[in-house]
């Protein structure tokens, strides 16, 4: 109700209104009219066409193979010591494949040299080279490693590139960087393979497979290979294996000790009990290869038994190699082109997939059903919009970040060394960077960026004053603010306290305001506050969040309305960094619950760079939503259903071809009957397994086991994902790989509802309801246990166990 509206309309109007309310659920009483909120998908500020240049492979969230795409991307001029190429072919490994389906931390990538990206190899044609370039020319044929190769053009260091070797296709050359150099450092550099020794190649008939038989012959070494079919053993026996057995099945180690004895060296690409049975093959001094990924994202343990016999185990990742000794790197490239050159080592077999085919080619690689290597051809052209690059520049003088040690704000300090600035104060209550971000802020430095860590407590304003009166004295005039501190304690309603709203709000709005005090006196040029969507949509249980980042956004209003510089930004879901990025599947029940995606943090800040050159030019707005548009998917949320966001999920539906709902099971469950609806669920759970073995869905045996169909712990994931979004409810990866078959898993899915149905849950309650009331309440959510009761049990329990 406005203010100005006297006391005598405003009770009239609200008494017309209460009587008969409609399905509006937000309105504002203004002297001249009564207003209702839309909400649209606006002119798109911070995204706009493709650019001109290049293009690179999106993947939106972890598990969406469906959703990849090719984006706009600007090309980067080579630095003196650099190259610019034009990709014409890009192998596809395991590890991108593993990393699409999220199975990879960043922890295990985040050391080498293309990190938690997809694309490692490629091949090319030199387009620029940097005036500190010799060893090739333009136009000459390339092909080497680079970060984010899935694209049109990269630009790399000259050193990690070698010619092709003559009268080989650029197709074919692509697959070389990866399996020759992981096959040649393993064997040859690692292992010291020599003349006679046996070697036991697992995976042989994949790339890395191959090219480790062709090194082991160059060596005069023996070969025993294991794979998985009667076709990749013809394969290999081709390329020079002597033995081949059956790698899906542990006898292949009995076979091998019974036919052979000890093996000298192991190449090892399989895990678990495999991996074990390998490692008792070796004779004394014999050496074990690792280059799997699966058992050290597990942190599989090993007993140290087996290396009394002077055994040594050795983990190889050729991207860490590339970043830690570039220069064996290139030695051993060079080897290997020469290798090439004199016809000791033959081109790998592949298969070349279009740019539009690129899920069908992740897809077949994940079924490992493919020989030899898969290499992708880049987009010409984008097939999806992508965010422009920044038109902001970072003005001469000091910018200031809270919270900016770690997440999204440390990602926010990057960007404005992007944008030009070099002097860079990341402010946080703990006043540290925390040990992984420790490389990131050491390359900073080395670009000249003077970029400070401090201690500082954004509540206090006493703090804040005496902190940014430092930073004026030691470092320089203060040009920007960026304010990204936040906590996140959510929880619902009923078991909320003070204690509790004060540790959310706090940072953000006393932080703001204190904020908004101490710069009163600068000459900023922009003063961000890092606000979030859900002030508009809502979020479950973050309702002291949802009200701190309000406020955020009044202290941008009010500063923008007495002339001060202000833009309070509403993010979506940043998935890369901060609190989604450290929580494995929050993106995707974020997802479900608002029904909007998840951004990256660049696409983000591309946004924001936008956003704020706008607002140099003076058109820019005080708050404005920087977030994906819903993608039409049902969402918990109840605005979703009312007239306010009616165009914005029309045009959602409109572009994701009308989008599949999730189904109402305990509805089914009433309308059919158990028996009814287990066949409804099965008929569905075999559309998703057709269309992941690329299969139709009437040749699958819904009684037969999961892995006997194919499925591999990979597929089951993506089946989880799948199921969870067409069921809409959360399936735990244990009660599919626990599944006996189709039927049985269907089966289980109707069992729990019609459970939660006999049990006296409420009708109306989806199964996904429930489980989070009983996730906050720790108690059946059946009405009968209230969350005070709830919270005194779990209290006398944690007594007792004390006592």
């Amino acid at each position: 109700i406005a203010p100005e509206l006297s006391l005598a309309d405003a009770t009239a109007r609200l008494y017309t209104l209460l009587g008969s309310p409609g399905n509006e659920r937000e309105i504002r009483l203004t002297p001249r009219r009564t207003e209702v909120r839309r909400i649209s998908q606006g002119s798109d500020p911070a995204w706009a066409a493709p650019v001109s240049g290049g293009t690179v492979l999106q993947l939106p969230s972890p598990g969406a193979l469906s959703r990849m795409a090719w984006i706009g991307r600007d090309r980067r001029a080579p630095a003196d010591h650099e190259i610019e190429v034009e990709v014409r072919a890009t192998g596809l490994n395991f590890r991108d494949v593993m990393l699409a389906n999220g199975l990879l931390d960043d922890d295990v990538l985040d050391e080498g040299l293309a990190g938690a990206v997809l694309g490692f190899e490629f091949a090319g044609v030199v387009v620029t080279a940097g005036r500190d370039v010799s060893s090739v020319r333009v136009g000459d044929t390339v092909m080497g490693f680079a970060a984010e190769a899935f694209a049109s053009h990269v630009t790399v260091a000259a050193d990690v590139c070698v010619p092709v070797p003559q009268g080989l296709a650029l197709e074919a050359a692509a697959t070389i960087p990866v399996a020759y150099l992981t096959a040649w450092y393993a064997l040859v550099e690692t292992a010291r393979l020599t003349k006679g020794e046996w070697v036991l190649i697992h995976g042989a008939a994949g790339g890395v497979g191959l090219a480790a038989i062709q090194v082991a012959r160059h060596l005069g070494a023996r070969v025993v290979a294991t794979v998985g079919s009667p076709e990749k053993e013809a394969l290999v026996s081709l390329f020079g294996a002597e033995k081949v057995f059956n790698s899906r099945s542990l006898t292949f180690a009995d076979d091998i000790a019974r036919e052979i004895g000890e093996i000298d060296v192991v190449l090892n690409s399989l895990a678990g009990e495999a991996m074990l049975a390998s490692l008792r093959l070796l004779k004394p001094f014999g050496r074990f290869i690792e280059l799997g990924k699966r058992d050290f994202v597990a942190n599989t343990a090993m007993g140290l038994r087996p290396f009394r016999r002077n055994l040594s185990y050795f983990g190889v990742d050729v991207d860490q190699l590339l970043v830690a000794r570039p220069t064996l790197v290139v030695e051993m490239m060079q080897r290997v082109a020469a290798a090439f050159a004199s016809g000791a080592f033959l081109a790998l077999p592949y298969r070349v997939f279009e740019p539009e085919e690129v899920e069908a080619a992740f897809r077949l690689m994940q079924a490992s059903g493919h020989v030899g290597k898969i290499v992708i051809r880049p987009a010409a052209r984008p097939t999806k919009r992508t965010p422009v690059a920044s038109e902001f520049q970072a003005g001469d003088g000091v910018h200031v970040v809270t919270g900016g040690a770690a997440g999204f704000g440390f990602a926010a300090a990057e960007w404005l060394a992007r944008c030009g600035a070099t002097r860079i104060v990341v402010a946080s209550r703990s006043g540290a960077v925390p040990a992984d971000l420790g490389d990131r802020l050491r390359q900073l430095r080395a670009n000249s960026v003077d970029i400070r860590v401090m201690r500082l407590d954004v509540t206090d304003r006493v703090d804040v004053a005496a902190c940014f009166k430092r930073i004026r004295e030691d470092i320089g005039p203060i040009v920007g603010v960026i304010h990204a501190a936040a906590v996140f304690e959510d929880s619902l309603i009923a078991m909320r306290d003070d204690e509790r709203t004060a540790r959310v709000q706090r940072p953000k709005v006393d932080g703001a305001e204190n904020l908004d005090a101490a710069t009163r006196r600068d000459q900023l040029d922009y003063f961000v506050l890092f606000s979030s969507a859900t002030t508009v949509f809502g979020n479950p249980g973050q309702g002291d969040y949802v009200a701190a980042n309000a406020y955020l956004e009044g202290v941008a209003r009010r500063r923008v309305a007495l002339g001060l510089p202000a833009l309070a930004v509403a993010w979506g879901a940043i998935a890369d960094v901060g609190v989604l990025a450290r929580s494995p599947g929050l993106a995707e029940r974020l997802e479900r619950a608002t029904g909007m995606s998840s951004m990256t943090a660049q696409d983000a800040l591309a946004g924001l760079g936008t956003l704020l050159a706008a607002r140099q030019a003076g058109r820019g707005l005080a708050v404005a939503v920087c977030a994906p548009a819903f993608g039409g998917q049902v969402s918990e949320l109840p605005i979703l259903a009312s007239p306010a966001v009616a165009g914005l999920m029309s045009a959602a539906k409109r572009e994701s071809g009308g989008g599949a709902q999730a189904l109402d099971l305990l509805e089914l469950v009433q309308r059919l009957g158990p028996l009814g609806a287990r066949k409804e669920i099965v008929a569905m759970v075999a559309e998703e397994v057709g269309s992941i073995l690329r299969m139709p869905s009437a040749d699958i045996d819904i009684e037969r086991p999961l892995n006997e169909l194919g499925m591999d712990s990979l597929m089951g994931l993506e089946l989880r994902m799948s199921l969870e979004k067409r069921l809409g409810v959360d399936l735990p990866l244990l009660a599919i790989t626990a599944a006996s078959s189709l039927a049985d898993l269907a089966g289980r899915i109707v069992a729990e509802v019609s459970a939660s149905q006999d049990e006296g849950g409420d009708p109306g309650m989806a199964p996904q309801d429930k489980s989070l009331m009983t996730r906050h309440t720790n108690a059946d959510a059946d009405g009968k246990t209230t969350v005070p009761d709830a919270f005194e049990a779990t209290r006398q329990g944690v007594r007792r166990l004390l006592q």
